[in-house]
């Protein structure tokens, strides 16, 4: 079956809140990316939860998000993502923002419906009139030399094509992460996250529910 990638997520956890100016980390992000096309700063109280944005940047086929705790970059092109996280990489370490964790999430659209959800069940449920199945497997193993979770989901639901338009089918969302349990032990330079991104863009391939 024909898979869509609909979005990619890196997410990149800090070790400890940032607790520095925003406005200085915006200016220092699109400074070194250039060419931003839009800034959105969210208009959220200092007591907010650490995850919450505080800003988002629009670049040219990908966009950035920084909160207190993490800075995600969101893109349907790796190579947009892969090819900017030197440049992001120095932002961090001249604000000295230290990473203790790295999550991967690929969203998927494939074409199909209920009936191919029920196939991966028992057979007993084969004959059952679902609306909508949803299932999701942790199967925890080594990649890149980290131990991560490897997360699959998948579920039957939409994606929108315009603003009037959705087309049905089924979402497979791959999230594979390192743990949280590891991130105060974890301290990844730049390297490291390379290799992780890489490894966890190939393990993304990999499918243990979907087949």
């Amino acid at each position: 079956m024909d898979k869509q990638i609909v979005q990619i997520r890196l997410g990149l956890f800090f070790k400890s809140d940032f607790t520095g100016d925003f406005d200085k980390f915006s200016l220092e992000l699109k400074s070194k990316i250039g060419d931003c096309k839009e800034t959105q700063h969210m208009p959220v109280p200092q007591s907010a939860p650490s995850q919450i944005p505080r800003f988002n940047l629009i670049f040219d086929g990908f966009n950035i998000q920084v909160a207190k705790s993490r800075i995600d970059i969101f893109s349907a092109n790796f190579d947009k993502i892969n090819e900017n996280i030197s440049k992001i990489w120095e932002v961090l370490s001249s604000l000295n923002i230290e990473i203790g964790r790295v999550g991967f999430v690929k969203n998927l659209f494939i074409e199909g419906n209920v009936d191919y959800l029920k196939d991966l069940l028992n057979n007993k449920f084969t004959d059952e009139d679902f609306k909508e199945i949803n299932l999701r497997v942790n199967k925890r193993k080594e990649v890149g030399g980290v131990n991560c979770n490897n997360i699959e989901h998948i579920y039957n639901g939409f994606i929108t094509e315009n603003t009037s338009s959705k087309r049905s089918g089924i979402v497979l969302d791959k999230d594979i992460n390192t743990l949280a349990e590891d991130i105060s032990v974890n301290n990844f330079n730049q390297e490291q996250i390379k290799k992780i991104i890489s490894e966890f863009s190939k393990e993304s391939e990999n499918f243990i529910i979907f087949v």
